[in-house]
């Protein structure tokens, strides 16, 4: 808290020396002319009885012409000075407007910035954890590939030995029917031998 009223009186020290520099011709040529009035040796009167008798003279009298010239100087300056207050007192106030609607705009922004990074974080997480599913899919289909690949060799083997064992039980079949027909041929044989 204490900085803040040094910064503040700093800031209005630096300020008031920026407006002074501004008119610091002026400054000097007052200075100067009551500088030289405060030291001017008294002008003693050159007009005669047509002076008023109520006028106070002293030795260090100061000429009216001078008086008026100082009073007209100051009175330039102090226009001026009022004309450039005036101008810094607008500029002052439009920088203000001017800082409250920038200030508006960037709190507004880091709100924008601070929803737009929330939602980012949360498309990012979507993001990984669809990856992550597809991932998992594609897992899954490559192990159903395997499995119906093993399956078919499987299936194919099966074919393979059912059309052998039905190779085989047809060769036996037919070597069984052979073989019954030589043992009935043998027995017909044997058998009308008996008759005759």
């Amino acid at each position: 808290m204490a900085a803040d009223w040094i910064a503040k009186y700093s800031s209005n020290l630096d300020i008031r020396d920026r407006r002074e520099a501004v008119h610091k011709r002026y400054i000097d040529a007052y200075t100067h002319l009551a500088d030289r009035l405060a030291t001017a040796p008294s002008v003693p009167s050159t007009t005669t009885s047509t002076a008023p008798k109520n006028r106070p003279t002293s030795p260090q009298a100061i000429p009216d012409d001078s008086l008026r010239s100082a009073l007209a100087t100051a009175n330039t300056a102090r226009a001026t000075l009022s004309v450039s207050l005036s101008t810094a007192q607008s500029q002052i106030a439009a920088l203000e407007t001017s800082l409250a609607t920038s200030t508006s705009r960037i709190t507004h922004l880091e709100h924008q910035i601070a929803q737009l990074t929330t939602h980012k974080r949360d498309r990012d997480h979507e993001l990984r954890e669809k990856s992550k599913l597809l991932e998992a899919v594609q897992d899954e289909v490559v192990g159903l590939t395997l499995e119906r690949n093993l399956a078919e060799e499987k299936v194919g083997v099966l074919e393979g030995e059912g059309r052998r064992l039905r190779g085989e039980n047809e060769e036996l079949v037919r070597r069984w029917v052979e073989r019954v027909g030589v043992e009935a041929e043998m027995a017909g044989i044997s058998g009308g031998g008996r008759e005759g």
